[in-house]
């Protein structure tokens, strides 16, 4: 029977991957609630996954990921430069987190979700492929 990486693993692979690149901010690897959240921060959530085998036998399986990662800063210009500093610490070193194949599927923003908070929001969509392991 193959062992997968579970979400927590995949969210602290991606949490790791910020705290070493130093990104300037809060990385929190749960959903922080609404009044309780940093605004220089990322939120890094688990979107979906599926499992993917080869078929007739070969132990070749993957299981694909979507990631969804909200960056918040304060200002639009400074929440679009940690936009970009977080996508290129994920894409440079996903590989040595054993996140493969990943790519940027979305990225939105920056937009004020709420005019009576001060803040900016930028949505970032990566998807990626991990290995199944044969114990």
């Amino acid at each position: 029977m193959p062992t997968a990486k579970t979400r927590d693993d995949v969210i602290a692979a991606f949490k790791a991957i910020l705290d070493a690149a130093e990104i300037g901010a809060t990385v929190y690897d749960y959903d922080p609630g609404r009044g309780d959240v940093d605004l220089i921060s990322v939120s890094i959530y688990v979107i979906s996954s599926h499992t993917e085998g080869a078929g007739f036998g070969y132990p070749n399986y993957h299981e694909y990921w979507r990631v969804q990662l909200s960056i918040r800063h304060t200002d639009s210009q400074s929440c679009s430069a940690l936009a970009v500093k977080t996508a290129n610490a994920i894409l440079q070193n996903a590989d040595s987190q054993g996140l493969r194949n990943i790519n940027k599927e979305a990225d939105v923003g920056p937009v004020q979700p709420d005019p009576n908070v001060y803040g900016f929001l930028v949505t970032q969509d990566f998807l990626f492929e991990t290995e199944l392991v044969f114990a």
